[in-house]
């Protein structure tokens, strides 16, 4: 829950609880990425630094018309290229995820566990026992005819374990699904981490030569204007340009990384709760079943006094006796203790009289 929702529900007993969606990935900006770029590896960055003097100074001393030059001019063009290509290729794969997702992905309309979800909680909802008025003291007492109900109901219980152990191997196959998207997330996103280190390094190595081409260039604009002007229009500009290619392409591959945590992080929470409606909402209605079956031992139990007291048995007294709990479950201690003094004074005609105005006293 936001610290959002948080506030909302302590402003007012009125107010209800609510459930907020997670956020979207937030947009990395040009910015952003140029701070992570300046996070490079102290001994790589040493070592960037002397392959872009190397080149600089290799660069001035050819003749700018010259083969040599443009070979060298070339590399520029190509720097990055095939990282560059290789995060374009990840954010293809991942662009995929949510067209395939909206067709058979774990929450789409036709996701087996989307589906055995709901199949399970209609199915639980439909054998809760309590839904179905089995669980009343006055249903107990006979004031509403109970017995063919509950038999029915145990019927339809019977009948529905099989559903639902299927259901919930459907929904373990559907978990381990998922864990496998996620071992593959995983996998991707460690090939994006090395992309994003690759083109960090580009993208510093790209800064570092339109510093050292800015500077030569200043330098060469009074001895050598012919030169500067080559290294500005057909250096200097496409550094800038594969600059700025390879900022835009680390923004989409953090971005990318970010995306990945976000549905890792759903799916998790899916696995979650498959979890959930396998344990605790499958044993809850079990509970319910067996709580719904020890009231229907009571009936038989509370049938046959009934019977017993309104023949004057004295087996009444007998019935008494071997199922004391299941009466002072219905009584209060001093109702109890009357109640039984009634059957073993054989005042059976009184004992009915109180037992019958329990069945018309609500449960508290």
């Amino acid at each position: 829950m936001s610290d959002q929702t948080a506030t909302n529900a302590d402003a007012g007993s009125g107010t209800a609880l609510a459930l907020v969606a997670p956020q979207p990935v937030a947009q990395v900006t040009d910015q952003q990425a140029m701070t992570e770029a300046q996070q490079v590896d102290p001994a790589a960055a040493k070592q960037i630094q002397a392959t872009v003097t190397s080149y600089v100074d290799q660069l001035v001393t050819l003749d700018e018309h010259s083969l040599d030059f443009d070979r060298k001019v070339e590399a520029i063009h190509s720097l990055g290229d095939a990282d560059i290509r290789a995060s374009a290729a990840v954010s293809n794969r991942l662009l995929q995820q949510p067209a395939k997702a909206m067709d058979s992905g774990p929450l789409s309309k036709t996701s087996d566990v989307s589906n055995n979800l709901v199949k399970l909680r209609r199915t639980v909802e439909d054998l809760d026992p309590s839904r179905q008025g089995l669980l009343s003291k006055k249903t107990l007492f006979g004031i509403i005819p109970f017995g063919n109900r509950l038999r029915d109901y145990f019927a339809k219980y019977e009948s529905s374990q099989r559903n639902i152990d299927a259901i919930i191997q459907s929904l373990f196959r559907g978990q381990d699904e998922l864990r496998q998207d996620n071992a593959s997330l995983e996998q991707e996103k460690q090939n994006v981490w090395a992309i994003k280190d690759k083109l960090q390094q580009y993208l510093y190595m790209s800064a570092q030569l339109d510093s050292a081409l800015t500077a030569k260039i200043a330098s060469l604009q009074t001895t050598d204007p012919d030169k500067a002007k080559a290294l500005n229009e057909d250096v200097l500009f496409y550094v800038r340009q594969k600059r700025q290619d390879l900022l835009t392409q680390l923004a989409v591959n953090m971005q990318g990384y970010l995306a990945m945590n976000l549905i890792r992080n759903s799916n998790l929470e899916l696995i979650k709760g498959v979890d959930r409606a396998t344990t605790t909402t499958v044993s809850a209605l079990r509970t319910a079943v067996i709580v719904a079956q020890a009231l229907n031992n009571q009936k038989l139990v509370l049938d046959q006094m009934t019977r017993h007291l309104a023949e004057a048995d004295a087996a009444a007294c007998d019935c008494l006796e071997a199922n004391r709990g299941v009466f002072a479950s219905f009584f209060s201690a001093e109702e109890f203790g009357k109640f039984e003094q009634q059957v073993q004074g054989y005042a059976f005609g009184e004992a009915l009289a109180q037992l019958e105005q329990a069945a018309r006293t609500p449960s508290g």
